[in-house]
């Protein structure tokens, strides 16, 4: 890592009067991880690396293979809003390196950077644009259940969407941590919500998304969405998360998947731009390099 960046990250944490850093990571499942640092260990995380039992994380190592380190993306800093200014918490997510500091080939956010990378090299540029949707169902008891919050439809408004305040808490948290939010609004099926990124870089997206999904879920238990149960998942009933995927050819290299006509400020590149849905229960940096359309969307679109 250049010292300069180093330098230009522990800066922050000095004026930010940053207490704790936390040092996310995802398993090989897409699960959001993490440990909490004081933060005068910042230099020491940023120079060296952390170490961490990697046997105990799903998918990574066996126990006589078990210690790992989790080096910081300085790139990735940011403000935690949701904890208290007393006691100030930022994050940094990191790549995952073996013992004996090589890059470990079941990191997620690893796979990606190299197959990233492989398309780079090819003369491809790799781009993607999330929409994230969840599920909010009503509570009997304190406990969820499987009945929808809302009878809300696409696009809907109050009194028929009764999560505006949700969505809206959500997308003023994630502003708050630098995301770039081009909409919110109502999906499809009853208790139905979706919030659009502006698509970019696929790593950048991909860490996006595991930052929102530990937003919500934090926000949730703190109460900022409560009396509602949450869900995550693209398909707890019929529909699935919706990734836009463009790749754009450079150099006269001709485009692959689903040829599009470029045009504007692109005009005289091969440009190819994909729409599909994505299946599982989690969108980690991984679950981002498929270019087959889902059969139930919109035609293969670019923006």
């Amino acid at each position: 890592m250049p010292r300069d960046t180093q330098a230009a990250v522990l800066k922050k944490i000095r004026d930010q009067e940053i207490k704790f850093l936390r040092l996310q990571f995802c398993d090989i499942e897409g699960q959001p991880k993490n440990v909490a640092i004081p933060a005068d260990q910042a230099e020491k995380a940023l120079s060296q690396g952390i170490y961490f039992d990697g046997s105990s994380i799903e998918g990574f190592a066996r126990i006589e293979e078990s210690d790992m380190l989790l080096k910081p993306d300085p790139s990735t800093y940011s403000v935690i809003p949701w904890r208290p200014a007393s006691a100030r918490v930022a994050r940094m997510i990191c790549d995952v390196y073996t013992y004996d500091d090589r890059p470990y080939v079941g990191d997620p956010r690893y796979i990606l950077k190299k197959t990233l990378d492989e398309a780079k090299k090819m003369g491809y540029v790799f781009n993607t644009g999330p929409e994230l949707e969840f599920f909010l169902f009503k509570t009997v008891d304190g406990k969820p259940t499987v009945i929808p919050q809302d009878a809300g439809a696409y696009f809907d408004l109050g009194p028929s969407d009764l999560a505006e305040n949700v969505r809206r808490d959500i997308v003023l948290t994630l502003k708050e941590m630098g995301f770039e939010i081009e909409a919110s609004h109502h999906e499809v099926a009853a208790g139905q919500h979706e919030i659009d990124f502006k698509y970019g870089d696929a790593l950048r997206t991909a860490d996006n998304v595991i930052t929102y999904r530990i937003a919500f879920q934090l926000l949730h238990r703190g109460d900022k969405v409560a009396g509602e149960g949450i869900d995550l998942r693209p398909l707890p009933f019929f529909r699935g998360h919706l990734i836009n995927i463009f790749i754009r050819a450079r150099g006269g290299l001709d485009p692959v998947l689903y040829p599009v006509q470029p045009r504007g400020e692109h005009a005289g590149e091969g440009e190819v731009g994909v729409a599909h849905g994505v299946r599982g229960p989690e969108l980690g940096p991984g679950a981002v390099a498929t270019g087959r359309r889902h059969p139930d969307e919109g035609r293969p679109v670019r923006h």
